[in-house]
């Protein structure tokens, strides 16, 4: 990052951190209040040109905004450290496998269907996409998801897809997708057998793409059971089961980029 990050319950004494502080229990202070600040609640000899220093500095890295002479915590570092803070949970307690490859670009490596499906049931509910909110949402995917086994949790799904936009373009339109499509057309405009040239599987929502890759062979078993031509037996029951859980790496590749959001959401409009 090229920021510092804040941490509630260390005990940091460097100048910034102590400014970000005091900016979270006053929205907004003079450079004059945050020095007296400083030196009466931290009892810190510090001298007027550090803090002015200080807050030069985080100005300048977005930390901070400046209204004529009142300082703020910016709003864009806020939402950072909220996206900053839903990835250390996904790697230290859920144990998923984030590298962070950029300012724009994570990769995210999960292990099976069934913690795909959680990460992004988790990851609408809680904007970890959609960090603005513009309450879109753009699916590309070769096979309709299964919604969930657990109603509580289609429960959730459907509360995210009744407050947003939802337009979902599939490229397969067996009567395995026919059937799911009952559900998510309830809640989005669904179109099946696009023809869509991209290998991936890919959501969109804000300036936010998700580009969702699966191994050959997890393919292959998809691909085999939603052709069925009879899913309403046990087999397949058991099937959609065993691939759900099965371990398979799969990858995604999340780029926030407000232009190429906006001209694949354009695409896929003309699709509709």
């Amino acid at each position: 990052m090229n920021w510092p990050v804040f941490f509630p319950n260390v005990k940091i004494k460097s100048t910034k951190d102590l400014i970000i502080r005091l900016l979270t229990e006053q929205k907004e202070m003079t450079n004059q209040s945050l020095f007296m600040a400083i030196k009466k609640k931290f009892g810190i000899s510090v001298t007027y040109q550090a803090v002015r220093q200080a807050l030069t500095e985080l100005t300048i890295a977005n930390v901070l905004t400046k209204n004529k002479k009142f300082y703020s915590v910016s709003i864009k570092w806020i939402k950072s450290l909220n996206e900053f803070s839903h990835l250390l949970k996904k790697k230290y307690v859920d144990d998923f496998d984030i590298k962070i490859i950029d300012e724009k670009t994570k990769e995210i490596e999960l292990n099976s269907l069934y913690d795909l499906g959680h990460f992004i049931l988790y990851s609408f509910n809680d904007h970890f996409f959609d960090i603005d909110k513009k309450m879109d949402l753009y699916m590309f995917v070769h096979h309709l998801w299964f919604p969930f086994f657990d109603s509580r949790k289609r429960q959730l799904l459907r509360d995210f897809f009744s407050h947003n936009k939802n337009y979902i373009f599939t490229k397969n339109k067996g009567i395995v997708n026919r059937v799911f499509g009952v559900f998510y057309k309830k809640f989005s405009k669904v179109k099946l057998g696009v023809k869509f040239d991209d290998f991936f599987d890919i959501i969109i929502q804000g300036d936010c793409i998700v580009k969702i890759y699966m191994p050959k062979e997890l393919r292959n078993r998809m691909n085999k059971l939603y052709m069925t031509k009879n899913p309403f037996n046990f087999k397949i029951l058991d099937e959609f089961s065993d691939v759900t859980y099965a371990k398979y790496p799969i990858k995604l590749i999340i780029t926030r980029d407000k232009l190429i959001a906006k001209e694949m959401k354009e695409k896929l409009n003309k699709l509709l």
